[in-house]
């Protein structure tokens, strides 16, 4: 590259660096005018999805330009005069307002059916923790009252078996009685 070659092509980058700035400016102006339009300036420098992490363009005298990019998701990319052409901000802006405002009140009525139906499921629970408590307490009696028979059971047969060997030592005081 000559001397005269590297100061044209220093010309042209310079009056490329003023457009661009420029452009920028006006962006700015136009989203300071309009605060709606604000996502469409966030959006306007996007690449197209599923665009290449690095991309490189050469021109015609061989240097070599390079934008390098985070891995994040990619958006589409907007074209600023094509973007605003037909369309009504404000109006947009309304309707998606209004489907919000319709789908929080869709989904605040599903959350209270949810709640009403959690509210039931836990009263049901709790009415048959209760009745199996109950059941638990009178088999718990059964079971104490069949224990307290046992023992008296228990014990009158030891009576009986007491009664019986004093009997059969009776008996058998008499059976030598009689034999003598």
């Amino acid at each position: 590259m000559t001397p005269e070659d590297r100061l044209h092509r220093i010309d042209q980058l310079q009056r490329e660096n003023a457009e661009s700035l420029a452009a920028i400016e006006e962006r700015e102006r136009r989203r300071e005018s309009n605060p709606i339009a604000e996502q469409d300036w966030l959006m306007a420098d996007a690449e197209p999805a599923g665009g290449a992490l690095i991309e490189r363009q050469a021109s015609g005298n061989g240097l070599l330009y390079r934008t390098h990019e985070t891995p994040l998701p990619r958006v589409l990319q907007r074209v600023a005069e094509a973007s605003d052409a037909g369309f009504d901000h404000d109006l947009i802006a309304r309707a998606l307002g209004e489907v919000v405002a319709h789908e929080r009140s869709r989904l605040e009525r599903k959350l209270s059916d949810l709640r009403g139906e959690n509210f039931e499921l836990r009263k049901e629970i709790a009415d048959l923790k209760s009745l199996l408590l109950a059941k638990l307490d009178a088999a718990d009696a059964k079971l104490r009252n069949l224990s307290d028979d046992v023992e008296a059971e228990r014990a009158e047969r030891r009576a009986l078996e007491v009664e019986m060997a004093e009997q059969r030592g009776r008996t058998n005081a008499i059976v030598r009685d009689f034999v003598r």
